[in-house]
């Protein structure tokens, strides 16, 4: 996908393993300076993932492949 390309938000319900979420909170307290505790929106976290996961693993060329719609 280009940079030139223009985002769309899109709101969907996504069916992910409890593991997922669990982690993703693990791994953002990580990051928090110490002896605090960092209140994490596990929404936007996980919206902010997953739309770089798509932009970086070229979703576009993936949902165009029409292989890829098999058995849906």
């Amino acid at each position: 996908m280009s940079d030139a390309t223009p985002l769309l938000s899109i709101h969907a319900v996504l069916e992910v393993p409890a593991g997922v979420l669990s982690g993703m909170v693990e791994t953002a307290r990580q990051g928090a300076p110490p002896g605090t505790r960092a209140a994490i929106d596990t929404a936007e976290r996980l919206n902010r993932l997953i739309s770089k996961f798509l932009l970086e693993k070229d979703f576009e060329a993936y949902v165009r492949n029409p292989a890829n719609h098999a058995g849906l």
